[in-house]
């Protein structure tokens, strides 16, 4: 299913990178930014909180999180980003419309992104703590995917972003 995902992804991660400008990108990189950081943070405490190591230094570590990256791209594009942000978000926002409220629905999307990944999680980690802690991480790491792809209009990035973070967890040893 992961290898189906990837081939039906890179179709759709090739269509929208044919499709998006300059502009674009210029457009959302400070939330991509903002996204990317705020999520390889993450992955580096929770690596590095209980004595382990980080791949910030470790070149063997980050060519494996460069392959993995590679692969991840086309996964996340169509099996979160498409879903999450380019239909979700793209109903949650009209209907929380205006200023501030434009984050609630950012949080919202960002909220069931989040429930979305407790199945990866083993049944006896599935705590009350766990849970909270797993929607704060999709809070700080999917409001900035939401303005993302808000601002640019492309889901490249937010992808580019979610694989970045994603394949920074796989080379910590994370997943």
């Amino acid at each position: 299913m992961y290898l189906a995902a990837a081939v039906v992804g890179a179709f759709g991660a090739a269509f929208c990178m044919r499709s998006t400008t300059r502009r674009d990108l210029r457009n959302g990189f400070p939330a991509f930014l903002a996204a990317t950081a705020i999520g390889v943070a993450i992955m580096h405490l929770f690596a590095t909180r209980g004595g382990g190591k980080s791949a910030l230094f470790d070149l063997k570590q980050l060519g494996f999180g460069a392959g993995q990256f590679l692969m991840l791209l086309p996964v996340c594009f169509v099996m979160e980003e498409v879903a999450f942000r380019g239909m979700l978000d793209a109903h949650v926002k009209p209907v929380v419309p205006g200023g501030k409220r434009r984050w609630i629905s950012a949080a919202i999307v960002s909220i069931l992104w989040g429930l979305w990944h407790l199945p990866f999680f083993k049944v006896s980690d599935i705590a009350p703590l766990a849970i909270a802690q797993l929607i704060a991480v999709h809070l700080l790491v999917g409001v900035p995917l939401s303005f993302c792809w808000r601002s640019s209009g492309s889901l490249l990035l937010p992808a580019a972003a979610h694989a970045l973070i994603d394949a920074f967890r796989n080379a910590v040893g994370l997943m």
